[in-house]
C-alpha cells in the first residue's frame, strides 16, 4: 500500500508541475497572426534549430574539441564505471563520492567548453525533427547511436556513471538512507516494471502526440538536463523539487518512469555484451542480492522470470553478495547463467 501511495504521489506531483506551464504568448514579430498551436509549433521548431546552430557554430568555427571531449568523457565515465562495479568497488559510499563528482563536472564545469550532453535531447532531436519538417545535422544522429553503441557494449554504465541527472539521483538517494529509516522506511520502495515500462512509453508518445497536434513539445518543456542551466522557468523548477525530493524515497524516479533514452536503453539493455550475471557455481540462492538492490532488474536476473526492470549497475547486488556470484560478464562465459 506504501507504494501505490508513493507511486500515486510521484504521478500527481508530476501533473502539477505539467500545470504550471504557460500557456504560449504569441509575440508581435515573426509570431504574429498565427494559432496558438501554430505558435506552439515554431517555438519547438526554433527550440531545435537553436540546439542545431549551436553544434554548427562549432563546426564551422573549428572548435571540434568540445564536441570530441564529449564523446571521449562520456565513454571514459562509463567504462571506469563499469570496471570499478566489476571489482566490486561501486559502493554505496562510492556511488555517493561517484554520483556527486558526475554533477560537478559535467552540470556545472561542462558548460565552459561548449554545453554539457543532454542524453534526452539525444532522442528527442531525431524524432522531433521530422515531425517540425527540419533537416538536422548528422552529429544529432550520431550522438543517440555512439549512446546506444556504449549501452550495447557496457550496458547501462553510461546511464549510471555518466549521466549528470542519473548521477545526481544516485547520490540523494544513498544520502537519504538515514532519512528513510528514521521514517520507518526499512525496504526499498521498488517500481514495478511494467509501471515504469508503461509511464516511459505515455511520456514519449504523449510528447510527439502533442507536438503533431498542437506544436507543445513536452519532451524540450520538461528536460531536467536544464535544470542545470539558469535562468530556470518555473515549470523546471517545480520539476528539478519533484525530483530531488522523490529521489529521497524511491530510486532513480526520473529515469525509472519518464527518461526517453532509458526507455530505448531498456531496449537495447535486453542485447547487450556485458550485463549483470550469477555465476550458478556459486550462488546459494539467499536472495539477499535482490532484497537489498533498488533495482527490480535483480529479480528477473536471477530466476530468469516475468518483466525484467532496468538494471543502473547501482553495485548493491555485488556488494552484498555472500559468495561472489553476482558478476559482469560476458553472454558466453561459461560460470555463469
Amino acid at each position: 500500500m506504501r507504494t501505490k501511495l508513493i507511486i500515486l504521489a510521484l504521478l500527481l506531483l508530476f501533473v502539477a508541475a505539467l500545470a504550471t506551464v504557460e500557456a504560449p504568448v504569441e509575440p508581435t514579430g515573426q509570431g504574429q497572426g498565427l494559432g496558438q498551436g501554430e505558435q506552439a509549433g515554431l517555438e519547438a521548431e526554433e527550440a531545435v534549430e537553436g540546439e542545431e546552430e549551436h553544434e554548427h557554430e562549432e563546426v564551422e568555427g573549428g572548435s571540434m574539441w568540445p564536441i570530441y571531449l564529449r564523446f571521449g568523457v562520456l565513454a571514459l565515465l562509463a567504462l571506469i564505471g563499469g570496471l570499478l562495479f566489476s571489482k566490486g568497488l561501486m559502493t554505496r559510499k562510492m556511488s555517493v563520492i561517484w554520483g556527486l563528482g558526475v554533477v560537478a563536472l559535467i552540470a556545472f564545469i561542462w558548460t565552459d567548453i561548449g554545453g554539457h550532453p543532454s542524453l534526452l535531447c539525444s532522442v528527442r532531436n531525431p524524432l522531433e525533427a521530422p515531425i517540425l519538417g527540419r533537416e538536422i545535422g548528422a552529429l544529432f544522429y550520431i550522438f543517440p547511436a555512439f549512446f546506444l553503441l556504449l549501452v550495447f557494449v557496457l550496458n547501462r554504465s553510461l546511464c549510471a556513471f555518466g549521466c549528470q541527472v542519473g548521477s545526481l539521483q544516485e547520490a540523494l538517494y544513498w544520502l537519504a538512507s538515514p532519512l528513510r529509516k528514521m521514517l520507518g522506511i526499512k525496504k526499498h520502495l521498488k517500481l514495478p516494471p511494467w509501471l515504469t515500462l508503461v509511464t516511459r512509453i505515455l511520456f514519449v508518445g504523449s510528447s510527439l502526440w502533442l507536438l503533431v497536434s498542437i506544436g507543445f513539445s513536452l519532451m524540450s518543456e520538461f528536460n531536467p538536463f536544464h535544470a542545470f542551466e539558469l535562468p530556470m522557468a518555473l515549470s523546471m523548477l517545480v520539476m528539478s523539487i519533484v525530483i530531488v525530493v522523490s529521489s529521497l524515497f524511491v530510486y532513480r524516479p526520473w529515469c525509472n518512469l519518464f527518461c526517453p533514452f532509458g526507455l530505448v536503453a531498456w531496449v537495447v539493455e535486453r542485447v547487450s555484451i556485458f550485463r549483470v550475471r550469477i555465476d550458478r557455481h556459486k550462488c546459494n540462492d539467499c536472495g539477499i542480492c535482490v532484497t537489498e538492490s533498488p533495482c527490480t532488474a535483480m529479480e528477473h536476473i536471477l530466476n530468469k522470470k516475468g518483466l525484467p526492470g532496468d538494471c543502473f549497475l547501482c553495485g548493491q547486488c555485488v556488494e552484498v553478495c555472500p559468495t561472489d556470484a553476482v558478476i559482469l560478464a560476458v553472454k558466453d562465459k561459461k560460470n555463469s547463467k
